[in-house]
Formats: C-alpha cells, sequence, structure tokens
C-alpha cells in the first residue's frame, strides 16, 4: 500500500506520466510538467513508505512538452519530448539530467495543420535499448532507434521484427511474435472488439481503416498493456 501523493496530478494528455522499477527495491515515480515555470516536477514512492518525496528541477531546455511515457533502464528512469530531448532521473541521488544524444524533433510538429492532441511521443525499452516512436492522426508511425547518442529512423527493412504495444501510459516491445511481426499495437478495440488497432509497416496501413483524429482515440486512458504472469494460465 502507498501513501497518497503530496502533489495532486492531473492526469491530461500531455501532463503526467508515472512508471514502476520492477527489479527490487520497488520503486515508483511520478513526473509532472509545468510549463509556465520551465519545471519538472517528480515525486517517488517506495512500499512501506508515509509519505512522497517531491521536488521541482529546471527543464533548461525550453519548450518542454509533449513528455512521452517513463521507462526503467539500467537505474534510472528516462523520458523523451517533442522537441527532441532525452532526460533521466536517478532516483538514489534524486538528479535530473537531460542526455547529450542527437536532438530528434517530432517530424509532425512543424506541420502546422497538426494540433498537439493528435500527437504522441512514445518511449520503448528492450533489453537496454532505446526506441522513440512519433504518431501523429492517422499518419504513419515513426520509429527510430538510438545508435551510440544518435537516433536513426527504423524502415520496414531495419525493424527486424519488432512488434511496439502503445497505451495512453506505457509501452511495450517484443521481438518474433508470430503474425505480429513488423507491427504497432495501440489499445483500442477494433470494431468487433476481438483485435487492437494495429498499423503494419508491410502494408503501410492501419487496421482496421480509419482516419483517427486524436490520439486519444487511439491510446484511451481507460486501458493500457500488461506482461502476464507466467503462472497465469
Amino acid at each position: 500500500m502507498l501513501p497518497p501523493p503530496s502533489t495532486t496530478f492531473a492526469v491530461s494528455e500531455n501532463g503526467v506520466t508515472f512508471s514502476v522499477r520492477l527489479q527490487p527495491p520497488l520503486h515508483i515515480e511520478a513526473i509532472k510538467l509545468i510549463p509556465a515555470d520551465k519545471l519538472v516536477t517528480v515525486s517517488t514512492c517506495h512500499p512501506g513508505a508515509t509519505e512522497w518525496i517531491t521536488q521541482d528541477f529546471p527543464t533548461f531546455i525550453k519548450p518542454f512538452y509533449m513528455l512521452s511515457n517513463l521507462v526503467y533502464r539500467r537505474d534510472r528512469f528516462y523520458c523523451f519530448n517533442a522537441e527532441g530531448t532525452l532526460y533521466n532521473f536517478e532516483p538514489s541521488h534524486r538528479t535530473w539530467n537531460y542526455i547529450c544524444a542527437d536532438k530528434l524533433r517530432c517530424p509532425y510538429i512543424h506541420k502546422m495543420h497538426y494540433v498537439l492532441n493528435e500527437i504522441a511521443v512514445a518511449l520503448v525499452e528492450k533489453k537496454g535499448e532505446l526506441f522513440v516512436m512519433f504518431t501523429c492522426s492517422n499518419q504513419k508511425p515513426m520509429v527510430y532507434k538510438l545508435f551510440s547518442l544518435e537516433w536513426k529512423e527504423m524502415t520496414r527493412t531495419t525493424l527486424d521484427g519488432l512488434t511496439i504495444f502503445v497505451s495512453f501510459y506505457n509501452s511495450e516491445l517484443r521481438i518474433n511474435l508470430p503474425w505480429m511481426r513488423n507491427n504497432v499495437y495501440f489499445s483500442r478495440f477494433g470494431y468487433n472488439r476481438k483485435h487492437c488497432v494495429s498499423y503494419s509497416f508491410d502494408e503501410s496501413r492501419y487496421n482496421p481503416r480509419k482516419e483517427w483524429d486524436k490520439w486519444v482515440e487511439l491510446c484511451p486512458p481507460q486501458s493500457l498493456w500488461i506482461d502476464t504472469p507466467k503462472d497465469f494460465f
């Protein structure tokens, strides 16, 4: 059981994100943006604690908006923003830093006919490697992988069978799933509620074929992806 957060987190499309470190000791983190004050509020907690520890950090690089989900990697929590900056938070020393990787700005930000609620940024971690995916309305999702502090776009031939699962709160990546290779799965059911909405890089299309106007339509806040316990079935 965890105490209620010391800071009120109003969950919005771009305002707050949570993550859990699953390796012992269990650690939970929440990040909230305060764009007007150029601050990031970081709150952390762990089972058995009587309160959340909350601290504000300057963002240094601005503008700071379109925050991705959080991922845990090598003792740090990472997040990404649409201006192309990768940040991390080290919980043991409570330090907030940005990574000196090449900036990777969302390619849809500068197309003026798109508005921010149509655009989303997802950060994914797999075996220590980081991936970023940009989505916008019914446009093709764009996936990039971090190679030695340089972001490189992944194409249909270089995705190498990756399957990405994206939701409002989290993102997961799997390799070599039969019949699901080179696909992005969103946490929204299709019309028959038997399959999730997906995008196939091999076929260059969404299934079902529909024009999605907003990110929240593809990833409603009521759903997220989880790993099924190994002894569940």
